[in-house]
């Protein structure tokens, strides 16, 4: 029973469709032979319009028939932008990479040690090897890594820079 209900269904769906569409169709057709008889004047909803009462015009050569056979559309579409950037001042000095081997660490010594290289601005990787941490750090000097680190003494952090 149902499948009889929805078969109707659809068959009155798609003789609707048929219906709008040939509307459609037909009315589209009138319009453009309404506006190729000469006579017949358009007028959009405010009640102005444009009369072709000279069909003549349309027929000679020149600008107008070129105009009203061309295909062009009224739009183009937009174009993509790229915008490029040639930065010309000179590189900041080198940084020079470290291996800094750490201790086993809780969670809340990781923290730790991620806000002191964070905060310091230092740029920073980190692997576990076994049980050990081992991190791959950017500084400008040694000295500099080495009063960064001391930062981690007050945590409890023990760590040792591999100079190999």
């Amino acid at each position: 029973m149902r499948f009889v209900i929805a078969a109707v269904g659809l068959i009155a769906v798609v003789i609707v469709g048929v219906v709008t569409f040939s509307y459609l169709k037909l009315s589209a057709f009138e319009d453009k032979a309404a506006v190729a008889h000469s006579g017949v004047a358009i007028f959009n909803d405010r009640g102005s319009g444009i009369r072709n009462d000279n069909q003549s015009i349309l027929d000679e050569t020149g600008w107008a028939k070129d105009f009203v056979a061309s295909t062009q559309s009224s739009y183009a579409y937009p174009a993509l932008e790229l915008d490029i950037n040639f930065d010309l001042q000179a590189p900041e000095k080198t940084y020079k990479q470290f291996r800094v081997i750490v201790e086993p660490l809780d969670s809340y010594k990781f923290f730790c040690l991620h806000q002191v290289l964070s905060s310091n601005g230092m740029n920073y990787a980190y692997y576990k090897s076994g049980n050990q941490l081992q991190l791959m750090v950017s500084a400008k000097s040694e000295e500099f890594l080495n009063q960064v680190l001391s930062q981690l003494n007050r945590y409890e952090i023990k760590y040792q820079i591999d100079k190999s």
